[in-house]
C-alpha cells in the first residue's frame, strides 16, 4: 500500500502515529533496507520483521491481525454515541488516546460535544488508529459517505480512481454463483453484478 504526502498529512496531520505507520526510504525497525522509490511511503503495519519470517517466501509469511483490541474498544464508543452515551463514548474514545499519549508524552484528550462532534471524532481516530488495516472503505460504507469521500479523492487523483463509484451498486459484493444455485432461487444477485 503506497501514499503519498498529500494522503498522509490529511490522515495523520501532526499525530505521532504516522512515524510508527508509515516508513519511507531508509531502515526498518530491525535493520533492513527498504527502498520504495522517490515519494513513496510504506505501511509499517505490514511489514513483519526478519525473525518472525519463516524459512519460506511469499504471501504466508506475512503477520496478519484480523482484528486488534482497539477497534472493539473504537466500536463500543461508537456504538455508546450512537445510543445516547456520549460521556461513555468519549470516555471509551480517549482510552485509545490515552495509549497513543504514552508514545510522546502528550496530554492531549478529545472534547466533549454534540453527538456529531463526537461521531466525528471517534471517525477520525478510527481512520488514524486502523491506517493500511483494510477497514476503511467499510467504514465507509457503513458510515454512508463512500460515493462523497471516494469521488472527492478521485478528482484529486491522476488516474481517477474512486470518481467512478456508483452509489447503490458498489457497496455490495458479488454473492458467489454456487451460493444463488444452492438456495434455490431464495438468494438473488446483488443488483450491477
Amino acid at each position: 500500500m503506497y501514499a503519498t504526502s498529500e494522503i498522509l498529512t490529511s490522515l495523520f496531520g501532526d499525530d505521532i502515529r504516522k512515524e510508527f505507520t508509515i516508513h519511507h526510504q531508509g531502515n526498518t525497525p530491525d535493520g533492513e533496507i527498504w527502498q520504495g522509490g522517490e515519494g513513496r511511503h510504506v505501511s509499517l503495519k505490514w511489514y513483519t520483521p526478519k525473525k518472525d519470517r519463516p524459512q519460506y517466501a511469499g504471501d504466508n509469511g506475512r503477520n496478519r491481525r484480523i482484528m486488534r483490541y482497539v477497534e472493539v474498544v473504537l466500536m463500543l464508543a461508537e456504538a455508546l454515541n450512537e445510543t445516547g452515551d456520549r460521556e461513555g463514548a468519549l470516555q471509551k474514545l480517549n482510552l485509545c488516546k490515552a495509549q497513543v499519549n504514552t508514545i510522546n508524552g502528550s496530554t492531549k484528550l478529545y472534547q466533549p460535544g454534540s453527538y456529531g462532534y463526537v461521531r466525528d471524532q471517534i471517525w477520525q481516530e478510527r481512520r488514524m488508529e486502523l491506517a493500511f488495516e483494510w477497514d476503511r472503505y467499510f467504514d465507509l460504507v457503513r458510515q454512508k459517505r463512500a460515493a462523497t469521500v471516494l469521488h472527492t479523492f478521485g478528482r484529486s487523483r491522476p488516474n481517477s480512481r474512486g470518481l467512478y463509484f456508483r452509489e447503490g451498486i458498489h457497496e455490495h459484493m458479488p454473492i458467489p454463483q454456487n451460493e444463488i444455485d444452492m438456495s434455490n432461487g431464495v438468494v438473488e444477485q446483488n443488483p450491477g453484478y
